[in-house]
């Protein structure tokens, strides 16, 4: 990846890591609107969520949302894995 554009990535990011839980609860709210089959990959000591908002309010998941938010900035220092991400996303 050219070099602007991963910093324009990273700027972005140090934006969003400002408030994870906020962002990261607004992705997967909307990942699970536009994809409600991705509800049941998602269970924590046997619990099925009924719900999105069973979801996104249980502390599980909550935990899980800053994890993910945590680890994404470390794909900008791998290149490999950054390449291909990006090329899977279309760009």
């Amino acid at each position: 990846m050219e070099r602007p554009v991963s910093e324009l990535i990273r700027q972005s990011w140090r934006a969003v890591s400002r408030s994870p839980l906020e962002h990261g609860t607004v992705l997967f709210s909307r990942l699970f609107t536009l994809e409600p089959s991705l509800l049941p990959l998602f269970q924590y000591n046997g619990r099925q969520f009924s719900s999105p908002e069973d979801c996104l309010s249980s502390p599980e998941f909550l935990d899980h949302i800053r994890k993910t938010l945590a680890a994404c900035p470390l794909t900008l220092d791998n290149g490999a894995l950054k390449a291909s991400s990006v090329e899977r996303l279309g760009f």
